[in-house]
């Protein structure tokens, strides 16, 4: 049996402002902070788990709150898709330029951010080390601080038969999956903790 606990990290600044936000490495917000350390105590004991991190500020600080004192490997195959030229910018200061609009027309996993990278290269990159953690061993034990964008696509593929898109398999900052692999048999539960955002 091998078991995934996936966490998106805590609430940013970025994230209160509805702002496109991959690549820019940004802290926690004060409030993303006090949500956590109040969801500290309700939080499963993954004694025994290997530990793994985006490597951004955002999901470090959130592990660190969560789990402190244990070791983490930082791997950057785990970070947000890179929206490029939007970085930092909400829907309504990009909804009338041409470069937004073509990049959200036509189909949105294969349109590549200007300057940045599509959702499928996201996808791709974060599938990739996925298989080649799993590929170790049979048995595992891991627990993953992420980003959005990377959570939803580790839930796609390993549910694909239910059919969901982005926006049903996304989870609030600070909240997550659980999901157990036996063989050819998989199956999830939310984690939805109270003080979530």
């Amino acid at each position: 049996m091998t078991t995934i606990y996936l966490f998106r990290h805590g609430l940013t600044k970025e994230a209160e402002q509805h702002l496109y936000c991959g690549k820019t490495d940004v802290p926690l917000s004060s409030k993303g902070i006090e949500l956590l350390q109040k969801q500290k105590g309700m939080m499963p004991d993954l004694l025994g788990y290997s530990f793994y991190s985006s490597g951004m500020k955002r999901t470090d600080m959130s592990l660190e709150i969560l789990y402190p004192g244990v070791d983490y490997q930082k791997e950057a195959a785990l970070r947000e898709i890179d929206f490029g030229i939007f970085e930092c910018h909400s829907y309504d200061e990009l909804k009338d330029k041409w470069q937004y609009q073509m990049w959200i027309s036509g189909c949105n996993e294969l349109n590549v951010c200007p300057g940045g990278e599509s959702s499928l290269q996201m996808k791709d990159r974060v599938i990739s080390f996925i298989k080649k953690l799993l590929a170790e061993k049979e048995e595992k034990r891991i627990a993953i601080f992420t980003h959005g964008g990377p959570v939803v696509a580790i839930m796609q593929y390993f549910f694909p038969d239910e059919n969901k898109n982005f926006y049903e398999w996304r989870c609030a900052c600070g909240q997550g999956y659980k999901i157990c692999l036996d063989g050819k048999n998989a199956c999830y539960e939310k984690l939805d903790f109270v003080g979530g955002s």
